[in-house]
């Protein structure tokens, strides 16, 4: 059981890895967006 909630554990660290990149890259095309207009 042990080993089955570390491998729970690192999937969903890797799931929320995902969604920080994911909101960092939308952030990062906001940017450009928002330079780009002025």
């Amino acid at each position: 059981t042990d080993s089955h909630t570390l491998q729970s554990e690192s999937a969903d660290g890797g799931v929320a890895m995902e969604k920080f990149m994911t909101v960092k890259r939308k952030e990062a095309e906001k940017k450009k967006e928002a330079s780009s207009e002025c």
